[in-house]
Parts: structure tokens; C-alpha cells; sequence
């Protein structure tokens, strides 16, 4: 099967096997033949009120707000539901960004609306693309992989195998997304990245209890980062 891979902020690298083009094809099968189920159920339910009901104009707006479920299927189940409609859930498959993170909801949409130009063009998109992806997965910055878990290649650091001592052992207790944080802002070319290191360095040292051995917030930055990539290491080894 493909593989993406996906590099994140801390130098962690992701392995993520795509869905292949045809557990795509089932998943959307699924999904037309749930939305197929709930317009029969409709198309029933209506048929059985009395036809005064329509001649108020009540049958008519009743039917669009239960209808309104069907439109909205594809972005919203996914929005709600990790990437995944029906179908995708059968087939074992979610929606993901291209950077290993959950989409937004506007890219949900963005990739459900763009279905007008991906279904005249049928399997080309997915045959044709390195990462199987239909014009809308490509406006929105999506990938469909398997729900597989992840291979996770932990960097491996020259100072962490050289008698590294950290200087922080605090930083353990910063989460996976705090660590983030710290990693975007340090490599960050913004240009107010000195307001927003100092800004941060003065939110980590409260949070964790602990003052700069050394002056410079960046240095400081600079070493919570080279603890952490040693501790990451150390536990990979």
C-alpha cells in the first residue's frame, strides 16, 4: 500500500498508509446507499400524511428541514466524527490534513462542494495524484489514509548520545502540543518572533516552576527543545 509521511513540529516523523482508490469507492458506495435508506424513509413517511398538510405549505418545509440532513451529510459526519462518514467507518479510512492534524470544518466543506468537479472526472484524480487525492482533498490540504495507527520514527540526536546532561528535567511535563508551541515559535521567521519567544518563554517558566540558567529566551527556548529531544530519545532507546 502508498505511504505518506509527515514531518511534524518536533521533528517527529509519521507513517501514515494511504486509503487505497478502492476502499475509497466502497466507502462512498456506503454512503450513497445510507443517504439512498434515509430519502426512502422520507419519501414513506410523507406519503403517509395527509395531503392537507401540503396544501399548507407545512408538508413542503417540514420536507426541506429533514432533507437538510442529506446535504449536510459528508461535511458535517466527518467534521463531527474524526474524518469519517458511514462508509469511511466500514471501510476503516478517516479524512486528515497533510500535516497529521484534524481538518477544519471549512475544509470539510471546500472538499465536499468541490465534488462537482471530481465526480465527471471519476477515478482520475485518485489514479493520477501521488497521494490519491481528488481535487477537493487537494484545495482543502486533505489526505484519506487507513485508521491504522500511525509508524512513528522518533528522532534519534548526536548530543543525546554523547553524554547529554539536560538542564531542564521539567520540561517531561509538557504535553506533545506544548512542545509544538515551543518548536514553531523557535523556528518561526515571523517578525515579531523575539515578542513572541519572550512571551513564551515567561508563560513556560511559570507554568513549569523554573528560571533561565543561562540568559537569552531564545537559549532557553533553544535548550527546553534539546531536554526534550533527549528525553524522547532516551525513551526510543
Amino acid at each position: 500500500m502508498s505511504k505518506n509521511t509527515i514531518t511534524t513540529g518536533q521533528y517527529v516523523t509519521l507513517e501514515y498508509t494511504l486509503a487505497s482508490v478502492g476502499n475509497r469507492v466502497l466507502a462512498l458506495l456506503i454512503d450513497n446507499v445510507t443517504l439512498y435508506g434515509y430519502f426512502s424513509f422520507l419519501f414513506f413517511l410523507f406519503s403517509a400524511l395527509p395531503s392537507s398538510i401540503f396544501y399548507a405549505d407545512l408538508g413542503f418545509y417540514l420536507f426541506l428541514l429533514l432533507s437538510l440532513p442529506m446535504f449536510l451529510y459528508f461535511p458535517l459526519m466527518e467534521a463531527l466524527n474524526h474524518g469519517q462518514t458511514f462508509g469511511k467507518m466500514a471501510m476503516k479510512i478517516r479524512v486528515i490534513s497533510q500535516n497529521g492534524s484534524s481538518p477544519t470544518l471549512s475544509a470539510f466543506i471546500l472538499r465536499y462542494i468541490l465534488q462537482v468537479v471530481d465526480y465527471p472526472l471519476g477515478l482520475l484524480p485518485l489514479l493520477l495524484t501521488r497521494n490519491h487525492q481528488r481535487f477537493g482533498d487537494l484545495a482543502a490540504g486533505t489526505i484519506v489514509v487507513s485508521t491504522k495507527m500511525p509508524y512513528v520514527f522518533l528522532p534519534k540526536y548526536d548530543f543525546a548520545a554523547q553524554d547529554y546532561v539536560p538542564n531542564y528535567p521539567e520540561v517531561q511535563m509538557l504535553n506533545t502540543k506544548q512542545m509544538d508551541v515551543i518548536s514553531r515559535t523557535y523556528y518561526s521567521h515571523a517578525p515579531n518572533r523575539q515578542e513572541m519567544i519572550d512571551l513564551l518563554a515567561e508563560k513556560v517558566c511559570s507554568t513549569l516552576g523554573i528560571r533561565p540558567k543561562l540568559p537569552g529566551n531564545e537559549i532557553f527556548l533553544q535548550q527546553l527543545l534539546n531536554d526534550s529531544y533527549y528525553y524522547i530519545s532516551s525513551v526510543e532507546a
